[in-house]
């Protein structure tokens, strides 16, 4: 077993990164898949998706995302924290995490080291990111094996692919992480009856520099999605209505389709 690592990544917030990210951990699981969660973003809403499990211990030190950036040494009386068997959570932990934002680039290498004693426990490991251009983004991408960038349609959220691609760029020809595969971009928080938005979507598809990396997929906003990423469930559970059925549906195709790419199963 070789651990796979995927960062979900966008420096904007606001656009879904982390219902993806739970939602691709959902999919994992569904595929009998040991995971792996990790949490980049100090507002830690990857975590507060993820509540305790049933052998949860309140006396015991577990691993944190900050103890990522150190030696092991410093944390070798933390554990991880296993929400079921095969199952795994290291949690944001906010004050830390902040004082490392502006830690320099040079800390960014330090996960993916840290990270490979985990490799024989775990096939997929996924990285929920900041939503701002920090060290910590930059470490999600240095330690992954493939990025998928979920974006949100609109002039200011478009106008930021360029500085994505910038940022993947520095990764990957800076020496952080030369093999860094992009996966996609993920059209995400679609409103399908806004013509505006579906016109701007199909021109995005036809961009000549962005087009090909746009993944043919949607994840459509709508109440009953919000229902169940608010009640932890996978979007496509559950499902009563057509239209919901119909944008489970394709979150599952996503998720599954980015878990294949990475190269999970």
């Amino acid at each position: 077993m070789k651990m796979k690592i995927l960062a979900v990544a966008n420096p904007k917030g606001g656009i879904g990164k982390t219902a993806f990210s739970v939602n691709t951990v959902h999919a994992a699981v569904e595929q009998d898949s040991p995971t792996l969660r990790i949490d980049f973003d100090k507002q830690g809403s990857f975590s507060l998706a993820h509540p305790h499990g049933p052998d949860y211990d309140p006396s015991k030190r577990y691993l944190k995302a900050s103890d990522l950036f150190y030696a092991p040494e410093k944390s070798a009386d933390a554990e991880l924290e296993y929400l079921a068997p095969g199952q795994a959570i290291i949690r944001a932990d906010y004050d830390e995490l902040l004082k490392l934002e502006k830690a320099p680039d040079d800390f960014a290498k330090h996960p993916g080291r840290y990270l490979r004693q985990f490799s024989d426990k775990f096939e997929v490991a996924v990285i929920d990111t900041p939503g701002t251009i920090n060290m910590l983004l930059k470490a999600a991408l240095t330690c992954a094996d493939a990025v998928v960038s979920p974006l949100t349609l609109g002039l200011y959220d478009t106008a930021g692919l360029a500085q994505l691609w910038q940022i993947i760029r520095d990764v990957k020809s800076g020496g952080f992480n030369p093999k860094l595969r992009m996966i996609g971009m993920l059209p995400s928080k679609v409103d399908t009856r806004d013509k505006m938005a579906m016109a701007e979507l199909d021109a995005l598809r036809k961009h000549p520099k962005f087009g090909p990396a746009i993944l043919p997929f949607m994840l459509a906003q709508k109440v009953p999605v919000a229902r169940a990423i608010n009640l932890r469930k996978p979007v496509w559970k559950g499902a009563k209505s057509k239209s919901h059925r119909e944008a489970g549906e394709q979150w599952k195709q996503a998720c599954d389709h980015v878990l294949t790419s990475l190269g999970s199963k």
